[in-house]
């Protein structure tokens, strides 16, 4: 049985995300979210500095909550009310969402040294000099995302290029499908399933990630179309034919 692949050339960037290149995306994403949360926890931490106002609070209140987790585990939540006199007079109460360690250190009525805004009094800083550590270890944290995202772009880019490269210039080919593989990472709905071939030169190859829907229909011993570049072959099914094929060897 011979499988026709009759497809239209995939674009390179349709192949760049279905290589992982999504992962490249969303580390972009996540580099420039931490990047402005650090500007924005910089720029308070100058404030602190320029203006900020040394005052003493007390703990005027403590409070937990359980919730069930969807797997059916508890989870526990933590609250601590601070009272605390600005120096324009004004009392306020500030309640703060703190871990269990803080929570079972902060005993009721235990006094309790904070900085906080004149202009915005709800703006406090409980340890020195804390928004400017916040904004260096997340502007580590978007570097380090950065840099991971440029070597994927550059491995998953290079990779895409190739496929497209081989499709355009390379050499087209039969070769018969030995057999569907399940791939060894698989999250639940994603594509975990691909075609495994042996070409007429006895080297393998592998499609990339499918849904099993999509290809359980092909059996082994079917004959399909692929692309030969320099260092490996590609299924017409995941990079189209070439501009003015017919689909037809």
């Amino acid at each position: 049985m011979t499988l026709d692949v009759l497809e239209k050339p995939v674009p390179v960037l349709r192949l760049f995300l279905r290589m992982g290149g999504w992962i490249v995306v969303m580390l972009g994403l996540i580099c420039a979210g931490l990047s402005l949360i650090s500007a924005a926890d910089s720029d308070l931490a100058q404030r602190f500095d320029k203006d900020g106002r040394q005052t003493s609070a007390t703990v005027s209140h403590k409070r937990f909550a359980k919730t069930r987790n969807p797997d059916g585990s508890l989870s526990t939540s933590y609250w601590v009310t601070l009272r605390y006199r600005t120096g324009a007079g004004e009392v306020m109460m500030l309640e703060r969402l703190v871990n269990g360690v803080e929570y079972r250190r902060s005993e009721q009525g235990a006094r309790v040294d904070l900085r906080y805004l004149p202009d915005a009094p709800f703006t406090v800083e409980l340890a020195t000099n804390w928004f400017r550590t916040m904004a260096q270890r997340k502007q580590s944290l978007a570097l380090g995302a950065g840099l991971i995202g440029l070597l994927l772009l550059w491995v998953i880019g290079r990779r895409s290029v190739d496929a497209i490269r081989a499709r355009d210039y390379g050499t087209r080919e039969k070769a018969v499908v030995t057999g569907i593989r399940r791939v060894a990472i698989r999250l639940p709905g994603w594509p975990d399933r691909r075609l495994v071939w042996l070409d007429r030169h006895g080297n393998t190859g592998q499609s990339l990630r499918h849904h099993a829907r999509s290809v359980m229909a092909v059996h082994p011993g079917a004959v399909i179309d692929i692309y030969r570049g320099p260092t490996q072959s590609w299924w017409a099914g995941d990079v189209g034919h070439k501009a003015g094929s017919d689909g037809k060897a």
